[in-house]
């Protein structure tokens, strides 16, 4: 599934789980904002590439997108919603900023899963 170049912001809920059999997302360099619950539920999903571009990620937005194994976030990211990547069972985050550097847009419960604990490694280049 691919974006559209220059779309700027998905609403919530624009992309659902009705895409479930989604493999792949491309996501336009334009993009600044996901909105809530766009890829909760594409239990298919194994790759996605946020781009450098990317200012905010909804509540619950990656949720549930259990078949992704890895997720870079730039540090331009400076909000994430509540449970944000709830039920990520075998994802690792590459954060490109430090864990003292979280940004306050941040929701407290950004990186709550229900008990499972997710895998960050926090300084990371694009490279990882």
């Amino acid at each position: 599934m691919e974006i559209k170049d220059g779309t700027v912001g998905i609403a919530d809920g624009n992309i659902t789980s009705s895409q479930s059999k989604i493999t792949e997302v491309m996501l336009p360099s334009s993009l600044k904002y996901i909105g809530k619950d766009n890829f909760n539920g594409m239990k298919n999903l194994t790759s996605i590439e946020i781009p450098a571009s990317l200012v905010s990620i909804g509540d619950t937005a990656f949720s549930w997108c259990s078949s992704v194994t890895s997720l870079y976030i730039p540090a331009s990211v400076n909000h994430i919603g509540d449970s944000a990547f709830n039920q990520m069972n075998s994802v690792t985050l590459y954060m490109e900023i430090e864990e003292k550097d979280i940004p306050s847009g941040w929701d407290e419960n950004w990186n709550d899963t229900y008990g499972k604990v997710l895998e960050i490694v926090w300084g990371a280049s694009r490279a990882a």
